[in-house]
């Protein structure tokens, strides 16, 4: 997948679905590993940066699904990490 690296939203964002947010991944994770996004209440709602072409929350994290994943026609996780290699 080519990814447009000027692609960007130039103020932070939140994302809500039924009244439901995208949450912040756990502060005390330190591995490399991809963590489920979840979706939860307004209070611990993440905010985006939408910067050359990812989703980031603050310093460390970017969101998005597996670059290597089964292919299937049903609903896929996204997925936090911190190796912007391993998510698209």
């Amino acid at each position: 997948m080519n990814i447009d690296p000027t692609a960007h939203i130039p103020r932070p964002f939140t994302i809500e679905f039924n009244g439901r947010f995208v949450i912040n991944p756990p502060k005390e994770h330190t591995e490399d590993e991809g963590i489920e996004a979840v979706i939860g209440d307004r209070e611990d709602a993440a905010v985006f940066n939408l910067m050359e072409g990812y989703l980031r929350c603050g310093d460390s994290f970017v969101m998005g699904r597996y670059t290597v994943e089964p292919r299937a026609y049903m609903p896929m996780s996204v997925y936090w990490s911190k190796e912007r290699g391993m998510i698209q």
